[in-house]
C-alpha cells in the first residue's frame, strides 16, 4: 500500500461502486463535492481512511480550516478522505472519496488514490465534476458523461470527450484508470458561471440524479431538494435587484445556450459580466441558513 495512504480496509462490500469528487478546477459551484458530501451524510457513510496531505498541497493556497467542535478548536487539513456505506434497501454498497485537487506530485497522488480504490474491491468507478458555463439558472442543469471503455460507453450512451487542452484531476484520474484497465465514468454538470463560487445545490442534485440512473439505484435526495427551494428563491430575488444581470440572464435564455463539450469556460471568448452583487447576496443567504440550521453546512460527512 502507498506510504501516504492510511486506510482501514472496509468490510466486504456488495458489488461496490466507487464515487469520487474533488474540489477545485473541476468543481464549479462546489456542485460535485457538495452533492457527494450530502449523499455521504444521507447514507451515514463511515470513514475508513485518508491520503496524507503533506506531499500534495500548497497550504498557502489550499489552506487548512479552523473550527470549533465539542467546545474545542481544531484544524482540518485539506485531504482526500474515504468512506463506505449504502442507501437503505440497496443491493449494492458504495465507496466514497472526497478531496481537494492536489497542487503537487500528481503521479504519486494517483498511485495512493488508486491503492485506496482497489482496497474497496470496486467494480465501477464514477467521478462527479462541474464546469462554469454561460447557461441560465432558469433552465434544467445539463449533465453529460464520458466512459473510458467501449463497453461502458455503449451501455450508458457516452463518448470520450473531444476537448483537448489543460485538464484537471478528473481527467488525469480517468486516464490512470484506463491504463490500469479499470472501467470509469465521469459525470459533468454545467452550472451558471454568474453565480460565482456560491455552492450550487441545483448542480449537485442534477449530478446525483444522473448517478442513480447509472447505478440503477435509488439515492436519498430529499435533503438537496429542500435546500434548492431556498437557494432558487434567493437567486431570483438577487437577480431582480440587478438590472445588468437580469438582462444577461434573459439573453442566455433566448440564446438557448448549452455547454455541449468539456471545454473550460476560461477558454471561451464570451464576455462575462460582473456579478459581485449577486455573489454577495447569495453568500449572505447561505451564511444565514447555516446559522439557523435550514441548510446543511459544508464539511466532511457526519461519520468523520
Amino acid at each position: 500500500m502507498h506510504p501516504d495512504l492510511h486506510l482501514d480496509k472496509p468490510p466486504p462490500l456488495r458489488t461496490p461502486a466507487m464515487i469520487l469528487a474533488w474540489g477545485g478546477w473541476s468543481d464549479a459551484g462546489s456542485a460535485a463535492t457538495h452533492g457527494l458530501r450530502t449523499l455521504a451524510n444521507a447514507i451515514d457513510a463511515q470513514p475508513c481512511g485518508s491520503i496524507d496531505p503533506e506531499n500534495y498541497y500548497d497550504f498557502s493556497v489550499t489552506r487548512p480550516f479552523a473550527r470549533y467542535r465539542n467546545g474545542e478548536r481544531e484544524i482540518v487539513w485539506p485531504s482526500t478522505d474515504f468512506y463506505y456505506g449504502a442507501p437503505a434497501e440497496a443491493d449494492r454498497d458504495l465507496g466514497i472519496a472526497i478531496g481537494s485537487e492536489p497542487a503537487n506530485r500528481w503521479r504519486s497522488y494517483m498511485e495512493a488514490l488508486f491503492d485506496g480504490v482497489e482496497a474497496f474491491g470496486t467494480e465501477l468507478v464514477i467521478s462527479l465534476a462541474a464546469v462554469a458555463a454561460p447557461v441560465p439558472h432558469t433552465r434544467p442543469v445539463v449533465v453529460w458523461g464520458a466512459a473510458n471503455t467501449a463497453e461502458l460507453a455503449e451501455k450508458h450512451n457516452m463518448h470520450p470527450p473531444a476537448y483537448e487542452g489543460p485538464t484537471g484531476i478528473v481527467g488525469v484520474f480517468h486516464d490512470y484508470c484506463r491504463r490500469k484497465n479499470v472501467g470509469a465514468i465521469s459525470l459533468w454538470a454545467s452550472v451558471p458561471h454568474y453565480l460565482g463560487d456560491t455552492t450550487n445545490p441545483v448542480g449537485s442534485l442534477a449530478l446525483l440524479e444522473r448517478l442513480q440512473k447509472v447505478l440503477d439505484l435509488s439515492l436519498p435526495l430529499a435533503g438537496l431538494r429542500s435546500e434548492i427551494s431556498l437557494f432558487q428563491e434567493q437567486v431570483d430575488r438577487a437577480i431582480a435587484r440587478d438590472d445588468d444581470l437580469a438582462s444577461y440572464v434573459r439573453r442566455l435564455e433566448s440564446s438557448g445556450s448549452q455547454l455541449a463539450s468539456f471545454e473550460p469556460l476560461a477558454s471561451r471568448s464570451e464576455e462575462l459580466p460582473p456579478a459581485e452583487s449577486l455573489i454577495e447576496d447569495l453568500e449572505q443567504f447561505l451564511r444565514g441558513t447555516q446559522q439557523d440550521g435550514s441548510s446543511p453546512q459544508e464539511g466532511e460527512p457526519r461519520g468523520g
